[in-house]
């Protein structure tokens, strides 16, 4: 009994610096301190404590496991985090999502979007409006892209979480955003705190736990969080120097596994469609209008707007029409703003096309000479 509760002891002790091994991101072996036993008794007391020791160390990884994959209280609180109300259930209504082809690959995180809601994906190459600005400096180019549109107004962004200490990923994160910001009100950014092979794979109901693998050292370490909790104050700079639309909200969201970051796009989209009074399912088709793209990368514009536009028109049609009529058969589809917007960029436009083109008399005097 002297030899079973010392073994338990030091069973005990090896367990609590396993656990704390693990939490620094090292591997620690399996192996006893002790040789094998020899006698049929000692065997006995050997398995016995094995198994004790294999029960409280398998619970003891469920605890780390949990601890280490959910975001700190004091982290959602301090940064406004965006989630889901106790007992959670979304609405039956069917949304209409506008989404990239990297978002339909990701047949997992699909998977439990479709699982967790009535749900329309359409998709496109891609719905991420090019930037000239960005486009023309390589240096500048954001990887940063859109996975999917949830309306008029709203975007998510996918982020792994482990990238916000990076400057270079963080530099094009915040780039991106803010060029967003000038063509929607609200987006959500998804901090991913999983590896991204469980977004890729489909979703195996007999495995509850499958979200929750552990790999590599605790993700809410010092360089993370440091990295999290300047996200607000970072943004709130480029709203002070007009390179981020200031009206445009950005809600942050921290997912520990793909199930919980599907709820917080449904979530999100309920709370985005909870005011409008017009369904656009019917205006957004499964094929891609001639000139959606084009359309979508005018200034204010986005590619869910442009789908509603050219399935009412074409665009020649629609660049045809003068000011008022776009204003009068789009305003309610789109937004005044919007709209009022769209058309001050295409009359400045076609002023800088007549004014680029040589005057009649011009054109005359030149053949003269």
């Amino acid at each position: 009994m002297t030899y079973l509760s010392s073994t338990l002891a030091l069973l005990c002790d090896r367990q609590s610096l396993s656990s704390f091994i693990q939490l620094r991101g090292k591997k620690v072996s399996a192996e006893p301190l002790s040789s094998q036993p020899n006698s049929f008794s000692e065997k006995i007391a050997h398995n016995t404590i094995a198994q004790t020791g294999l029960s409280a160390q398998a619970q003891n990884q469920d605890l780390l496991s949990q601890a280490d994959r959910s975001a700190p209280l004091d982290l959602l609180a301090e940064m406004r985090a965006f989630t889901t109300p106790n007992n959670w259930k979304p609405s039956s209504a069917e949304h209409t999502y506008l989404v990239s082809l990297d978002f339909i690959q990701q047949r997992g995180l699909v998977r439990a979007l479709e699982s967790c809601s009535a749900v329309r994906l359409v998709e496109r190459d891609s719905v991420t409006p090019s930037n000239p600005a960005l486009s023309s400096d390589p240096s500048k180019q954001s990887s940063v892209d859109i996975s999917l549109i949830v309306g008029l107004h709203s975007a998510v962004v996918f982020f792994p979480l482990a990238a916000l200490p990076t400057h270079t990923a963080c530099t094009a994160l915040f780039m991106a955003l803010s060029a967003y910001s000038w063509r929607f009100s609200s987006i959500l950014l998804v901090l991913l705190d999983f590896p991204r092979k469980q977004l890729l794979r489909a979703p195996n109901p007999d495995n509850d736990t499958q979200n929750q693998e552990l790999e590599g050292p605790c993700a809410y370490g010092p360089p993370v969080l440091k990295a999290a909790r300047r996200i607000r104050r970072d943004l709130a700079l480029r709203d002070g120097t007009n390179e981020k639309r200031a009206e445009c909200a950005v809600e942050l969201a921290f997912a520990d596994g793909v199930g919980e970051a599907a709820m917080f796009v449904r979530e999100f989209s309920e709370l985005a469609l909870k005011e409008s009074v017009v369904d656009y399912a019917p205006y957004i088709g499964e094929d891609e209008p001639e000139g959606e793209r084009d359309l979508a990368d005018v200034e204010g514009m986005n590619a869910f707007c442009a789908a509603i536009i050219l399935r009412c028109c074409t665009v020649g049609e629609f660049l045809d029409m003068m000011p008022e009529q776009r204003a009068e058969g789009f305003a309610d589809l789109i937004g005044k703003e919007r709209i009022e917007h769209v058309n001050a960029v295409l009359s400045e436009r076609m002023q800088a096309m007549d004014t680029s083109l040589p005057s009649s008399s011009d054109f005359l005097s030149s053949l003269d000479e």
